[in-house]
């Protein structure tokens, strides 16, 4: 073989060998990190706009990377350092045929780390499970209207992420998590439909007793619950 190529390869060995380095310093930060919350009782381990703020300020760094690729990277180190703080569990709300489709969107996003249940929504207990642990995440199409209207009863959990949308439905993620710690570039609202503003981009209608409500994109509202808030980059 060249001895080139091998004096490339070995640089390219040594630059594995300080990523792998690199990569363990950080999740011993991460780690104390963590303590340091534990001891200002901070509960919330998910901080979507430092997620947000950090994916997007890597991507300008690099002009020949392109930003899917480091994107995809860091949603891996993001996802081990979660898991690394708090071992969270995953429940994907729908039927067997929803787990089967959804489930590698869910493992781009997450990684493979953590584990994730189906929550049948013909169970009327389905959403114990979720609500039992705060750390656990549940998973569903923004179109199922029991996601709806768990999150409407449970007004704690906040949608703090949307998953990638290539088969076609709208899968959003959800957890306890502080208005603060959002990323804000999208909000979505429920309202009462006589409550719409004109400029809000209504993802669905959905009835829940007598009232007839909106799933919405908007900036604000004085009226309804804030389900959430998300960014995409």
């Amino acid at each position: 073989m060249d001895q080139k190529i091998i004096n490339i390869r070995q640089d390219i060995d040594t630059i594995d060998k300080k990523i792998i380095s690199l990569l363990e310093e950080r999740i011993v930060l991460v780690n104390k990190i963590g303590k340091l919350k534990s001891a200002n009782q901070d509960v919330s381990y998910i901080k979507a706009d430092r997620e947000y703020s950090m994916v997007r300020n890597l991507i300008r760094l690099s002009s020949s990377i392109p930003s899917e690729v480091i994107l995809q990277i860091w949603r891996n180190i993001i996802s081990y350092s979660l898991y690394s703080e708090k071992k969270y569990e995953i429940f994907l709300l729908g039927n067997k045929q929803t787990f089967d489709k959804v489930y590698y969107l869910i493992r781009i996003y997450f990684s493979s780390l953590p584990e994730i249940a189906h929550c049948d929504p013909s169970d009327v207990n389905w959403s114990n499970a979720v609500i039992n642990n705060p750390s656990n995440i549940i998973v569903a199409d923004i179109n199922d209207d029991q996601f709806i209207k768990f999150l409407k009863d449970n007004l704690q959990f906040k949608i703090f992420a949307k998953l990638d949308a290539r088969i076609g439905e709208e899968y959003y993620a959800a957890a306890k998590i502080p208005l603060s710690c959002l990323a804000t570039t999208t909000k979505l609202f429920l309202i009462k439909e006589v409550s719409r503003n004109k400029n809000d981009k209504i993802l669905r209608r959905i009835t829940i007793g007598d009232e007839k409500y909106l799933v919405v994109n908007g900036e604000s509202h004085n009226v309804g619950a804030l389900l959430g808030a998300y960014a995409t980059l």
